[in-house]
């Protein structure tokens, strides 16, 4: 016998949170039961008392995210925040020091691309090309955000990538702005390389994931796949609220990321 849908709700129904929308309509597994948005009738408050809610999705504006994920841990909520998790490191900080407080709190943070079929084939091929020298990334020309800096909107994918396949921390080599409103970004993985180039307006969409190792390199390519990064991403979540699986980009993930991005970020404005 199949175990019922979980029910979530969501908190925003701007660009990302369409797209959360339309992702779980076509997941039997989930359900959004309630949606929350700055003008409408649903409160977040009222939310709180609802016995059939498994988890919280927060996918509005940047700047709201901390002050939201801080009220539904300490009401030992599980919760999905869209990534940045917060719009500083020490507030995402914060926020893992809560969770710590409140285990009852299942949180995820939303690097998607983990969750992306073609990533993970890369990562799984990854012992092919021996020691990872290098890695880089490209991810340009997109909308542009009013809600947060391009740091913060690219920044984090390349980022928890790196991490994840490396394993390691980073220092910020360099940092700068490449104007408008495009960034390069060197970091170093004790002695591994990782190259960034992020941005919103350029001539042409560029999304790219490259890895170096002593024996060759893998590219991250197209994969067919009966679900779409998002839908693995909720669907993880699922399992993590149910406790079928350990959160593959927690608030420890979060933290580092946000560490890297905000040191780039300020390095950006010393030149």
């Amino acid at each position: 016998m199949r175990k019922k849908s979980a029910i979530l709700a969501l908190i925003g129904a701007g660009k990302w949170g369409k797209k959360y929308l339309e992702s779980c309509k076509n997941l039997p597994e989930v359900k959004i039961g309630y949606v929350c948005t700055k003008s409408g009738m649903t409160k977040i408050e009222d939310l709180l008392k609802k016995d059939d809610l498994e988890g919280f999705i927060i996918a509005s504006p940047t700047s709201t995210h901390f002050k939201l994920a801080k009220l539904l841990i300490e009401n030992d909520k599980n919760v999905l925040i869209e990534k940045p998790v917060a719009p500083s490191y020490k507030q995402t900080k914060a926020l893992l020091r809560l969770s710590k407080k409140h285990p009852k709190s299942k949180v995820l943070a939303g690097h998607i691309q983990l969750y992306n079929p073609a990533y993970q084939k890369l990562k799984k091929n990854i012992q092919k090309i021996g020691k990872i020298r290098r890695v880089s990334f490209s991810g340009l020309g997109s909308t542009k955000r009013s809600d947060t800096t391009v740091f913060w909107d690219w920044g984090p994918h390349p980022v928890y990538m790196f991490i994840d396949l490396i394993g390691k921390e980073a220092i910020v080599k360099s940092s700068k702005l490449v104007p408008p409103d495009n960034a390069e970004i060197i970091l170093d993985f004790d002695g591994i390389v990782g190259k960034i180039k992020i941005g919103w307006t350029f001539p042409k969409k560029i999304r790219e994931l490259k890895v170096i190792g002593d024996k060759g390199e893998l590219k991250m390519g197209s994969v067919k796949s009966k679900r779409t990064p998002l839908q693995n991403e909720i669907l993880h979540f699922v399992n993590v609220i149910r406790g079928k699986r350990k959160p593959i980009s927690n608030l420890e993930q979060a933290v580092a990321v946000a560490k890297i991005i905000e040191s780039a970020s300020r390095q950006s404005l010393l030149l």
